[in-house]
């Protein structure tokens, strides 16, 4: 249901009634009134006019048509309103048929006797014709229609409250068509008939009723309420208001950004209810209205609205470990589950001995040994579900460096890229930690009844030093499917499943390794290299799944081809560290290359591919390239200005009919040096969305939206969200923490606001992890304020 702008005058401004209309309508353009108790039509026709019709020349160009179908009558004759000029080429072929030598058009221009008549409905009838006519402007209608030549047709035109369900007035007469191609019957409002129509009776007509602010229906009209907005952590609108007498229940409408219209977000409240509590994506909601509607069986009432203001501080979400220590870097990595109820949160600098589920978090003997906090939204409340360790907890493992949820959030991966056991393959040994230093390795744990149990403990079949394996990993939705990337491996192996053992001839060349579980059982189905494979291209710096695991991107940021667009030549190693990014693709567990995709501006170290993002079907494809130079803002600019070193860029790609092309050249609203935009990006489940992060950018605003152009901070760093609509991009949100400080630093694991990014399937749910975030609090919503703890890190929800 979407409300309506108010009518009338004050004491019918808020009158509401429960009918609701079915037909949609189209505007076309106005008339003036015509004297008293007359039909009056003008023809335009080459033929001699019909007496007393004003003759104007006959033109080719008629008005096109939307088809206005009786739905209460569906067998009768069509009626058409003209359409706007920009509805022109989508409707004309559902514009009525040219009329025949034996028909001819006629346009009813209809005036109501009401101010800003939009607020009703207007019913046009001609025999078996009932149709609704269209709103033009102030008390214009229109409708149009096809009828038999030099006839007499009976003409009745009702209206209506907005609902249809209270007459207010009516024009009951004929009209006769004459023999030209098309006609205009003008309508004026002194011929409606309007004192006759009295519902209950009591000598005052119902339009009068209505101005006077009574219910024509006689019963009691329901008073407004009087509501208010409270913003709460987190992410939540609550919406109160006092009692309406006579109110049997309330609704609450929303129009989300100001423009879009009302329509109803609450089921119909029971009267004994006097607030609704609304979840909302904050940076979809920053110019956001509600208004809250009083019911009963006569109709509704609206409050006035509720305007959304400022930049929203209060409601967003504050993680914190629940040990929060000095260089803990909680938040360097983030993973949300799809509906946004299960978050994942690594904190690779974590120092405790405690190993598995909910161990002893005080005994901090073990330095960077890393940790994992899950927390859950259960009946709308956030809290900390576990503690999570490696089975194996060593100093400077840095497990939590990489994380990754299953869709439903029952099954959690975690990289630890410093682990150095020597064991390959599923579950080996996990105690020797003395031959490969920073190995690397994976732990996937599972979950049930809310309970943690680590499932696998998941090595590289070739296990190397230093081979960063873990550093990146991505779950597919069932979480069948797993992809660790190991961007310093350095076998000379291209393609897939190539040769493993020519070790240590192209360093940090980098590899991926696709493992599926079934049964509860892990294997490595695929060992992954670039087709181009060369040393320092660093593959697998960045990985992402589609949702059914059969789509895999990967990152290659120091890839050195000069290469543009997809499929482009791949051995001119002339753009040192421009980056590449390949996409890979499984039939029947076999994995191939699909594509090589390069940014359309490839130059010398833009690091394209340091951060990847596939939507859910596999077909869009978001690339953070953190180093790109260029210097304009937002959408589509100009590539060729690169006077701006490291500013950052996304580039965003769709795939259609198994071909890849650029869709977008991303950039920040306020593109500056050194703000590494596209070090981390996340796409929603259709692709729709995009959030950016950008952790060198320099303002000290907080919450959404707020002011950009202060560049007083250092590193305090910023995410952008951007939303797609039908093919176009453009940015929502400029996103910054709740607690912005002037001064942060930054390093590989331990990133300012902006270092990590996930969202929600659907969107509405954004994680942003800063992992040098400096207060003492613990928890959920703890104390922002204070800065006594160097690095401890945190978590956002918006």
């Amino acid at each position: 249901m979407k409300l309506h702008s108010r009518i009338f005058t004050q004491p019918i401004r808020r009158v509401a009634f429960l009918c609701i209309c079915t037909l949609a309508i189209y505007g076309c353009s106005g008339s003036s009134g015509s004297g008293p108790n007359e039909v009056q039509s003008s023809v335009e026709s080459e033929t001699d006019p019909l007496p007393g019709t004003v003759v104007t020349p006959a033109t080719d160009a008629q008005p096109s048509t939307t088809p206005i179908v009786d739905t209460e009558n569906p067998s009768s004759e069509t009626l058409s309103a003209p359409s706007s000029p920009a509805e022109d080429a989508q409707l004309s072929t559902a514009a009525p048929e040219p009329p025949t030598a034996t028909t001819t058009q006629v346009n009813f221009d209809i005036t109501v006797p009401v101010y800003m008549s939009n607020e009703l409905q207007v019913r046009l009838e001609s025999g078996d014709i009932n149709t609704t006519a269209a709103f033009v402007n102030d008390e214009s209608w229109s409708a149009s229609g096809v009828f038999p030549i030099d006839t007499d047709n009976p003409l009745m035109v009702t209206f209506f409250d907005r609902n249809g369900a209270i007459t207010l007035g009516t024009v009951d007469t004929v009209f006769r068509t004459g023999t030209t191609i098309s006609q205009s019957v003008q309508i004026t409002a002194d011929q409606f008939d309007t004192e006759r129509w009295d519902s209950d009776g009591d000598g005052v007509s119902n339009i009068a009723e209505l101005i006077a602010g009574t219910n024509p229906e006689g019963d009691i009209l329901l008073s407004p309420v009087q509501a208010s907005l409270e913003i709460l952590p987190i992410k939540n609108f609550r919406i109160s208001w006092q009692p309406s007498a006579g109110a049997d229940f309330y609704r609450v409408l929303e129009n989300p950004d100001g423009l879009s219209g009302f329509s109803q977000v609450s089921e119909d409240i029971v009267s004994s209810i006097r607030s609704f509590d609304h979840r909302v994506a904050l940076y979809n909601r920053v110019n956001a209205r509600y208004v809250v509607q009083a019911c009963n069986a006569s109709g509704c009432v609206d409050s006035d609205p509720l305007f959304v203001t400022g930049t929203l501080e209060s409601a967003i979400g504050y993680f914190k470990a629940s040990n929060a220590g000095r260089d803990d870097a909680f938040g360097g990595s983030v993973a949300l589950s799809a509906d946004g109820n299960t978050l994942a949160v690594g904190a690779t600098h974590e120092s405790s001995v405690a190993t598995g589920i909910n161990g002893d978090q005080t005994d901090n003997s073990a330095s960077n040994s890393g940790a994992v906090y899950v927390f859950v939204r259960s009946n709308g409340q956030w809290q900390q579900e576990a503690y999570v360790k490696a089975s194996n907890t060593d100093i400077r493992d840095f497990f939590g460096r990489s994380v990754s949820l299953s869709a439903d959030g029952n099954t959690l991966a975690v990289g630890a890229s410093g682990e150095r056991s020597a064991a390959t393959g599923i579950n080996g040994d996990q105690a020797d930690n003395s031959l490969m230093f920073n190995g690397g390795a994976v732990y996937v744990f599972s979950r049930s009844n809310g309970q943690w149990q680590q499932q696998a403990y998941v090595k590289a079949s070739n296990t190397l030093r230093s081979s960063g394996y873990g550093s990146s990993i991505s779950l597919s939705s069932d979480g069948d499917t797993l992809a660790v990337g190991a961007f310093e491996e350095s076998s000379a192996a291209t393609g897939i499943n190539g040769d493993q053992a020519t070790v240590a001839r192209l360093r940090s060349a980098g590899a991926v390794y696709v493992f599926v579980r079934s049964d509860g059982q892990w294997q490595q189905q695929a060992y992954v290299k670039a087709s181009n494979t060369d040393s320092d291209q660093s593959f697998g710096a960045s990985v992402s799944l589609g949702a059914d695991g059969n789509k895999l991107a990967v990152g290659a940021p120091r890839e050195s081809s000069a290469a543009t667009g997809i499929n482009g030549d791949q051995t001119d190693n002339s753009a040192d560290n421009a980056g590449a990014v390949y996409v890979f693709v499984r039939s029947d567990g076999q994995w191939q290359q699909q594509a090589y995709v390069k940014a359309s501006n490839a130059v010398t170290d833009q690091s394209f591919g340091a951060s990847v993002s596939l939507g859910a079907d596999g077909n869009k494809l978001a690339v953070g390239a953190p180093r790109e130079r260029g210097a304009a803002t937002g959408v589509n600019g100009d590539q060729a200005d690169i006077g701006a070193d490291n500013s950052g860029a996304v580039f965003v790609f769709v795939r259609s009919d198994g071909q890849w092309r650029q869709q977008a050249y991303v950039k920040a609203s306020n593109t500056d040096r050194n703000d590494n935009f596209g070090g981390n990006v996340s796409l929603s489940a259709n692709g729709n969305m995009l959030a950016v992060g950008a952790t060198g950018e320099d303002s000290t605003a907080t919450g959404i939206n707020g002011d950009q152009t202060d560049n007083s901070g250092t590193i305090t760093g910023a995410v952008y969200v951007f939303f797609r609509s039908d093919g176009q991009w453009q940015q929502r949100a400029y996103i910054k923490a709740s607690n912005t400080d002037r001064e942060f630093d930054s390093s590989s694991l331990r990133q300012p606001f902006g270092g990590s990014v996930s969202m929600s399937a659907d969107g509405n749910v954004l994680a942003i992890g800063a992992g040098r975030e400096s207060s003492a609090a613990t928890g959920i919503n703890g104390d922002q304020t204070v800065n006594l703890i160097r690095d401890t890190g945190a978590v956002y929800l918006y």
